[in-house]
């Protein structure tokens, strides 16, 4: 599995991440939930390679957040890239800084690798949120900061709040039949030495269907 640098402190993901918002019931899907059989999932991404998982506090109201942690406790925990996000409702300081120990309590780990803001909220100062996040690092309990769906004026935004620390990545919405990112999102990041991360690449599954005629076009 080929890996890839995250910022300036030597971090390092794997080019495939395995996204667990699946593993939960959030977002009204109608599937039950069977921990057992999403952390053999967990387990199979490992056999291959994959070192990077995504989580949110808001997938499953933290329930992903606790199969990811049963999955990887028995694992070297500075082998793996674990990132998680805190919701928008939750960018107040204090807040941030709750959000972040649940989750941790939740991961069983001390820390988490990549800690993003999931959305902007416009009603709540951006400065505020930045100043937890960069506590957090400073603190170790975070690697590094990161944002997700953030525009390119709110990517600079949030930046113009960090003292010490850059956004080292941007999760946007990305894939074959989604590219608006391409217009300008994308080359910001590149010249910012950001690292995008896609979320969705395969549209939630509508790309990995056998006859695609965006596919068979290509």
């Amino acid at each position: 599995m080929q890996k890839r640098k995250l910022g300036t402190e030597g971090l390092e993901v794997s080019c495939i991440g395995l996204g667990c918002m699946g593993m939960s019931q959030s977002y009204g899907s109608a599937a039950e939930r069977n921990d057992s059989e999403s952390i053999k999932v967990i387990h199979r991404a490992l056999e291959l390679g994959i070192i990077f998982f995504d989580t949110a506090e808001i997938y499953g109201k933290g329930q992903t957040e606790k199969i990811v942690g049963l999955a990887i406790k028995k694992f070297d925990r500075k082998r793996l890239f674990i990132a998680t996000k805190v919701w928008k409702d939750n960018l107040h300081y204090n807040d941030v800084i709750k959000s972040l120990e649940s989750s941790l309590k939740r991961l069983q780990t001390g820390y988490v690798d990549l800690y993003l803001v999931h959305y902007p909220n416009e009603s709540i100062p951006i400065k505020e949120t930045m100043e937890a996040m960069e506590c957090l690092a400073e603190k170790g309990k975070i690697k590094a900061i990161g944002v997700s769906n953030f525009s390119i004026r709110d990517v600079k935004e949030a930046q113009k709040h960090l003292k010490k620390h850059k956004i080292v990545a941007n999760q946007i919405e990305y894939n074959l039949m989604k590219r608006n990112a391409e217009k300008d999102v994308i080359n910001f990041c590149s010249s910012k030495g950001m690292m995008v991360i896609a979320y969705r690449p395969l549209a939630m599954g509508d790309l990995a269907q056998p006859d695609i005629e965006l596919l068979n076009s290509i």
